[in-house]
């Protein structure tokens, strides 16, 4: 179970969820939201570095961020995939067209 801070994370899954259904909307798959107020928004992380790659069945989300910010990120989406990575937009570039992507994320 997820620990929450103030029911943040709770907050944050709402967040994403709306943002999904506007991603669905648009027809698009997944989105990459790379702007650090947009990440902060969605998963309470402030970061320099992070990214989240967000399907648009809203489930299964994955954020990304440097090891400087790995604590902070377990600590503020604890209920969020976690990848760390140097060079995030790329690997979640990559992992958004594999099939492993693709395949957790799609339930039809």
């Amino acid at each position: 179970m997820a620990r929450t801070v103030g029911g943040m994370p709770e907050i944050h899954a709402a967040r994403r969820r709306r943002a999904a259904e506007a991603v669905r909307d648009l027809g698009a798959d997944a989105v990459l939201i790379t702007a650090r107020p947009n990440v902060r928004y969605l998963t309470g992380l402030a970061s320099s570095n992070a990214a989240l790659l967000l399907p648009a069945d809203g489930d299964r989300a994955l954020l990304a961020t440097d090891s400087r910010y790995a604590g902070a990120a377990e600590r503020d989406a604890p209920d969020l995939e976690l990848l760390i990575e140097r060079f995030i937009e790329g690997k979640l570039a990559t992992e958004a067209a594999t099939a492993s992507f693709t395949s957790r994320n799609t339930n039809n």
